[in-house]
């Protein structure tokens, strides 16, 4: 689903050189769900309120599903493991950024998160893209809250200058030409920062994510959110807390 858009066609590059896969059917926001019948696995890189209509459908149908679409919030994600929870069944993946420097970020930060009490995260996307902050964003800032053991409060929170508050941290989002993809999470201790910064230059940089996340998601029943909950990529699912 979404194969017309710039990541439904690397998808579509990377399954065309590889002969354990094979498309079944490229779709668009406008085909019929009708055609995700008697597939092994559904791609979905669309928007998301076709994304939701997607999911819905694999999980009728019980069928493994991997989605790269943007937009899926903490709450939404949370409706979906209680469905999964309680129909027993489904296989669904919710992959914010399928670069592996983007998944080592995000665990370095949680890292941090359990040291430094102050962060607040920047994250810098194309003016094209529709929804802000960007999941990698969303993901990030839930990781830091749930790996933090003490935190500041952020300061004048409440003014509009000040981004969003995402799980107890400040989310800023720029629009701008000319870049395709960074996030900075910034942290703060006692007379020192830390960086952590992380930024791609073209879609090319999510195709290891991509061939690593197609192998995974069919031995991965229930709900996966983020690479590193789908993949073992050896020490970030160390650090990352993973059994």
């Amino acid at each position: 689903m979404g194969a017309t858009g710039a990541m439904g066609r690397l998808v579509q590059e990377i399954v065309a050189l590889d002969p354990a896969y094979e498309i079944v059917a490229g779709l668009d926001s406008r085909s019929s769900l009708d055609a995700l019948r008697g597939v092994d696995l559904v791609v979905d890189v669309t928007l998301l309120d076709v994304s939701r209509r997607v999911v819905d459908r694999c999980l009728e149908e019980d069928l493994p599903v991997l989605v790269g679409t943007s937009g899926w919030t903490a709450p939404l994600i949370d409706d979906l493991r209680r469905r999964i929870a309680d129909q027993g069944r489904g296989t669904v993946a919710v992959v914010p950024n399928f670069s592996i420097g983007s998944v080592v970020g995000s665990v370095l930060s949680r890292v941090a998160a359990t040291v430094l009490p102050d962060v607040e995260l920047v994250e810098i996307h194309p003016r094209s893209k529709p929804d802000s902050p960007s999941g990698t964003a969303i993901h990030t800032a839930h990781l830091i809250s749930g790996a933090r053991t003490s935190r500041a409060e952020p300061a004048h929170a409440d003014q509009p200058a000040r981004g969003v508050h995402v799980g107890g941290v400040q989310v800023h989002s720029l629009r701008l030409g000319g870049v395709h993809g960074v996030q900075q999470a910034i942290f703060s201790g006692t007379e020192e920062v830390l960086t952590i910064s992380h930024e791609t230059y073209s879609s090319q940089a999510y195709a290891p994510g991509i061939r690593l996340a197609l192998d995974a998601l069919p031995h991965r029943p229930g709900l996966s959110v983020g690479l590193a909950e789908l993949v073992d990529l050896g020490v970030v699912s160390e650090l990352s807390g993973r059994a």
